[in-house]
């Protein structure tokens, strides 16, 4: 916590330092817009909600225990502000859910990653969301740093799949794993950030880091694809679709092959020793209900493992959440929808 309130009023300084050198907007509560002075227009394009004059929004701390983002915003303003011509485009920068992490909670009343694009403003998380989506639909691209619970062995880009923001991943970092779905949201309880982005019009990606906190690998690589993406997107005159990245060495592309929910009338819990990226085999225990061994369906590999707090009897008839495992498959390019066309 004292490391995460450091960061957050490095922020705090960083943001009101970046006026000596660039032209700012404060959007909202922790959301600005900073161009250089000499910028002299941004190239837009019309989208399904009008003009998008941000080129790229970069977010962090969407969840609260998702602090590597912090440190990310906050290094690449610190390297914007130190090194001329780093900056020639229109970038948005913000935070999430500061409320949530100074509790040290994913969020405070509602995920607010499930929260977009709802009428709703009952909770903070609505009305956070709700100032997010100015931002979000002004950003013709929009990349959002997240971390997981348990170890991954990779950082990894995960996104509702678009082909521009396939492309747009793969032209930022290519030896980053992508997994991608479609036909559905990736939850039934609200629309995600990158999901929000890429209904309304813009291209939308999330890369997930690593383990949650702060990690100075991590946050390194946050700071990469940060600065990638920036040159990417100068070089590319900021316009969508991109062109496809022709590497041969790509890293794997994944898809869901199986989600796994928790039954709402057992007593169930998961296999202790599963983490992100686990190589599973067809009928490999992954878990019991009721006492009795539960077995993959499929080969694939492991993400989102779920260890609630505490696993409470079957009686209260809430389950300890609402999946315990997604089980991933590897596919190609030409899997996905239309081709990847």
């Amino acid at each position: 916590m004292r490391k995460l309130e450091t960061e957050l009023l490095r922020f705090d300084q960083l943001r009101t330092s970046l006026s000596s050198k660039f032209e700012v907007e404060s959007v909202a509560e922790d959301l600005v817009v900073m161009s250089p002075k000499n910028l002299q227009s941004a190239y837009k394009f019309q989208a399904i909600d009008g003009d998008r004059d941000v080129t790229l929004t970069l977010i962090g701390l969407i969840h609260g225990v998702e602090v590597a983002g912090v440190a990310v915003i906050c290094d690449l303003m610190e390297t914007l502000i130190k090194q001329d011509g780093l900056l020639n485009v229109k970038l948005g920068l913000g935070l999430g859910n500061r409320k949530a992490a100074l509790l040290g909670k994913r969020f405070v009343d509602r995920d607010l990653n499930r929260s977009f694009a709802r009428v709703e403003t009952a909770t903070i998380e609505d009305v956070r969301a709700d100032e997010l989506e100015i931002l979000l639909r002004r950003s013709q691209n929009f990349l959002d740093f997240h971390q997981v619970k348990l170890h991954s062995p990779t950082p990894f880009w995960i996104f509702p799949y678009k082909k521009s923001s396939f492309d747009l991943a793969r032209n930022i970092d290519s030896t980053v794993p992508i997994v991608t779905h479609w036909g559905r949201g990736f939850s039934s309880e609200g629309q995600c950030s990158d999901e929000f982005v890429n209904k309304t019009g813009g291209t939308g990606i999330t890369i997930e880091l690593g383990k949650n906190g702060f990690d100075e690998i991590q946050i390194a690589k946050g700071v990469a694809v940060s600065l990638q993406a920036l040159q990417f997107l100068s070089q590319d005159q900021q316009r969508a679709p991109y062109r496809e990245n022709p590497n041969v060495n790509s890293a794997p592309i994944y898809t869901w092959a199986e989600i796994i929910p928790y039954p709402k009338t057992s007593l169930s819990v998961l296999r202790p020793d599963l983490s992100n990226f686990v190589e599973l085999k067809k009928g490999d225990v992954i878990g019991t209900f009721n006492g009795n061994d539960v077995t993959s369906p499929v080969d694939g590999w492991t993400l989102f493992p779920k260890y609630p707090d505490s696993i409470t009897p079957s009686d209260t008839g809430v389950p300890p959440a609402l999946e315990m495992l997604r089980i991933m498959k590897k596919i190609g390019v030409h899997d996905l929808p239309h081709g990847g066309h």
